[in-house]
């Protein structure tokens, strides 16, 4: 009798965490533009109709039906419709760590055919809202997905080092769990029982980036992604992440942005 155990099963597996921020059937015309757009989540687009594209220097990628679209989270891109469009789309988070996305670090779009009877048979799914159906659902998601990471692997040459992300995988989490403008270096340090300078260190010459810089990212992040999906008030979403008031909101969103939140929300309504 013999037993063979896959680890990853039981870790990197178990630590996969797909979240769909956005979802729908978006039917646009020639007002869908939109310039300079970064997001913090990874937009997939299974284009059904229409005449549109997304752009970056100079490099113009058409959007054409019948074939789908995944647009990586930090990416930048003008997005621009010359008549009308038809699109199934889903905005989503792909996490093996806490704040640490599969395709942030990519910075090109990816294409592909649609697969037969996509997108209907995904909306279908979604219509019917059983569990079954929507564990089929999230099953081609992900099947959809691990192409693209595929072919970024394969045509591309992309690849992650995340080990360092894991030495630091208590931090990540307690970051994650916690964040909010009011966190601090001191209070991580103490709840971990790690002296502040060795955390400091230790985070930087693991994952290259600094502890407050990578704090401020995600939570510049989170502040993007309420801004996009939420019609929350300024003076509810300071509130929420504990700083003092919409002014300082404002203030630390133009320190990254060079716009205020409510110009950068302005201009991506509607975006989809």
């Amino acid at each position: 009798m013999s037993n063979q155990s896959f680890t990853l099963l039981n870790t990197d597996l178990n630590r996969l965490e797909l979240r769909i921020i956005e979802n729908g059937v978006f039917h646009g015309d020639k007002s869908w533009m939109f310039n300079d757009v970064v997001s913090s989540f990874s937009r997939l687009y299974f284009i059904r109709s229409g005449n549109a594209y997304i752009e970056r220097d100079g490099h113009r990628c058409p959007l054409l039906p019948g074939r789908m679209y995944l647009i990586p989270a930090g990416s930048r891109y003008n997005y621009v419709c010359t008549s009308q469009i038809e699109k199934f789309y889903i905005h989503f988070e792909l996490e093996l760590l806490p704040g640490v996305d599969l395709f942030n670090g990519l910075r090109d779009y990816l294409d592909a055919p649609c697969p037969d009877g996509c997108p209907d048979s995904l909306i279908s799914l979604a219509q019917n809202g059983s569990l079954s159906s929507l564990l089929r659902l999230k099953s081609k998601f992900l099947d959809i997905i691990s192409g693209f990471l595929e072919q970024a692997v394969k045509e591309k040459e992309y690849g992650i080092d995340y080990a360092g992300f894991y030495k630091q995988h208590e931090t990540l989490a307690y970051i994650t769990a916690h964040l909010n403008a009011g966190l601090r270096v001191s209070q991580i340090s103490q709840a971990l029982g790690i002296p502040r300078h060795i955390l400091s260190r230790s985070f930087r010459q693991d994952t290259g980036i600094g502890l407050k810089d990578y704090m401020e990212q995600l939570l510049l992040q989170e502040v993007k992604k309420r801004l996009l999906t939420t019609k929350q008030p300024l003076c509810s979403i300071a509130e929420e992440l504990d700083f003092c008031d919409a002014y300082y909101l404002s203030r630390f969103f133009r320190k990254f942005e060079q716009v205020s939140p409510r110009e950068y929300r302005q201009r991506r309504t509607g975006q989809e």
